[in-house]
């Protein structure tokens, strides 16, 4: 028997609970390993209610995407260089902290690959929000006056 996504607060709608469940699903085993019919069984949905919320596998990828976004770029990456430096060199010198200290890739998972060409047309949006951030972290601190700039 295949157990349903349990999400972490109770009451989530069919929309969030089929996301969450491919958002786990996507993470651990890729992408194309994971077929429609495994996540809606998971999530506990009716192949209608998939359809009503995304009407493609593309497009719940897409949505995999942004929640991955979410999660890694802004709230990972970005927060913890953020609490980790006061000021903009500090900040995106952290940013390789940040990265020292993510846990590893646990054994089974997979990366996101961009094969289809909805997928492929989403990533440089997907790196446009990082590449964002550092750019004006790199900005902040060639605008800082020199006497304030030290290097390691």
């Amino acid at each position: 028997m295949v157990e349903a996504y349990q999400p972490a607060i109770g009451g989530a709608g069919a929309r969030e609970r089929i996301l969450g469940t491919a958002y786990e699903l996507f993470s651990r085993r890729g992408v194309r390993a994971v077929g429609i019919d495994e996540v809606i069984e998971r999530a506990g949905v009716a192949k209608a209610t998939l359809y009503r919320h995304f009407h493609s596998k593309d497009e719940l990828v897409l949505a995999f995407l942004d929640l991955r976004e979410q999660r890694w770029t802004r709230d990972f990456v970005e927060a913890g260089a953020l609490s980790r430096g006061s000021g903009p060199e500090e900040r995106l010198l952290a940013i390789f902290d940040v990265f020292d200290a993510r846990p590893s890739r646990a054994p089974g998972t997979s990366s996101c690959r961009a094969r289809s060409p909805p997928r492929r047309r989403a990533m440089p949006k997907r790196l446009g929000g990082a590449r964002r951030w550092l750019a004006c972290s790199s900005r902040a601190i060639a605008e800082a006056p020199r006497s304030s700039q030290v290097w390691v």
